[in-house]
């Protein structure tokens, strides 16, 4: 199974896949999903994984969400953020990744559901989220 996700990386359009391999393909690189998603983090039950550029420094982040409202991302560098909001919670919705702005910034966050609904929030200057 793979999945494309398309984002934008300085400017410069690059399609990332993962595939059930663990391994990502990103500007014709594999980088492998340990690189990405330390072992034994966003595991619990309920929880997923969308990667994106949130801080605009280059590398691939992930963001992990789950229904209970908690969200973290463990950034390429190595930091990491948290914070718990009841944003994009509800049955039957999940968070996507696009860019939205001309911020320097290449990863913003889109709610969808499945009735059709979408709402959207900005990456701050930092890279994180005010929810």
């Amino acid at each position: 199974m793979k999945t494309s996700i398309l984002f934008k990386a300085f400017s410069l359009a690059s399609a990332v896949t993962i595939s059930s391999f663990g391994m990502c393909l990103m500007n014709q690189e594999f980088v492998s999903a340990a690189e990405i998603k330390p072992e034994g983090w966003c595991v619990h039950s309920g929880a997923r994984i969308v990667y994106g550029n949130f801080d605009g420094k280059g590398g691939i982040d992930a963001l992990c969400y789950d229904r209970a409202g908690s969200k973290w991302i463990n950034y390429a560098n190595g930091e990491r953020w948290y914070t718990k909001s009841s944003w994009c919670t509800h049955s039957g919705s999940y968070i996507a990744v696009l860019q939205m702005t001309s911020k320097n910034r290449t990863a913003d966050l889109l709610c969808r559901d499945v009735q059709g609904g979408r709402w959207t929030v900005n990456a701050t200057e930092k890279g994180t989220f005010n929810f």
